[in-house]
């Protein structure tokens, strides 16, 4: 019976510790704050579990074997065993903790790279679709016929753009400056087609282009 009394009470400490282990935003903290904190606690979880089977002890009136003599000794043997007991449950929950958070982030990687690369995909689509390539290549015959340097130029542009496009950097983040050139070269194509029918005008502040 004593035994199980004892057992119950580690069980219901390691309950206390889960729910003040849950108040705390231990991701933020090192390794060796987490540590401290363990230790603490499970030192602090120990002395009350030695407290409670002490008043248990005098309460319930044992005989002299079963009740254990109130001393340093004692104390310590008690407050040392039911410590590494504690910090062990610890450990366990929070490596636990920490591989579900890790499992849970890559997970989250995962799904961003995926989603990355189906609007890779998408921008490729949008970029490379049939009537731009083929308004491009029907301009660019025309005037090849007419305009060999404008048609040079043209060329030009077009490698850019699809070098750009085509480029496999693997990046969930660019600056705004390559947005914008390669906003440029599909303009600067779509004004040889047109000429002085398409009007362009950018307005961007230099500051925000990183």
């Amino acid at each position: 019976l004593w035994e199980s009394l004892t057992v119950l009470i580690g069980f219901t400490l390691s309950i206390g510790l889960r729910y003040l282990y849950k108040q705390l935003n231990y991701r933020s903290f090192s390794l060796i704050k987490l540590t401290t904190i363990v230790i603490l606690f499970s030192f602090f979880g120990a002395n009350i579990w030695y407290l409670i089977d002490q008043l248990l002890d005098f309460a319930m009136k044992w005989t002299s074997l079963q009740s254990v003599p109130v001393n340093f000794i004692t104390y310590l043997s008690f407050i040392v065993f039911e410590s590494i007991l504690l910090t062990t449950y610890s450990s366990l929950y929070f490596t636990l903790k920490l591989y579900i958070d890790w499992n849970t982030q890559k997970e989250q990687t995962d799904k961003a790279n995926l989603m990355a690369q189906k609007a890779q995909l998408q921008l490729l689509r949008y970029q490379l679709n049939p009537h731009f390539l083929f308004n491009t290549l029907s301009s660019l015959r025309a005037l090849v016929r007419i305009d060999s340097q404008r048609a040079e130029t043209m060329i030009t542009k077009i490698s850019e753009f699809l070098r750009y496009t085509l480029a496999d950097e693997n990046r969930l983040e660019v600056p705004l400056s390559e947005e914008l050139e390669i906003a440029r070269l599909y303009l600067d194509i779509e004004k040889v087609r047109f000429g002085e029918n398409l009007i362009i005008k950018l307005s961007i502040d230099p500051l925000a282009e990183d």
